[in-house]
């Protein structure tokens, strides 16, 4: 059971601090502050310090969901992904995709 610390980017903003994974047993057990990344100097915030906790949540999506008449229904991936380039597409032509996110 030996703690091994592995070198990440947090996943939470576009800021791009370093992390530090706290790896035992090959689960992530914490985050540490990377010391020396020059963005955020050996500190994290609060979304930094928690950013593994959502990797083991229950709950968490399976499978895309999207939106059908009243509710949201189970999609296969491949279907979502054909659904999302054709958007993009329809966006970029009418240059309003930027307005979806």
């Amino acid at each position: 059971m030996q703690l091994e610390y592995v070198a990440a980017i947090c996943p939470y903003c576009g800021r791009g601090c370093g992390i530090n994974l706290v790896v035992k047993d090959g689960r992530i057990v914490g985050v540490e502050p990377w010391k020396e990344h020059p963005v955020n100097e050996g500190k994290n915030c609060i979304k930094g310090r928690n950013a593994f906790d959502f990797l083991y949540a229950d709950g968490g999506l399976k499978k895309p969901l999207i939106k059908g008449n009243a509710s949201l229904e189970e999609a296969s991936w491949k279907s979502t992904n054909t659904d999302f380039r054709k958007t993009k597409k329809r966006g970029a032509k009418f240059r309003w995709f930027h307005k979806l996110w």
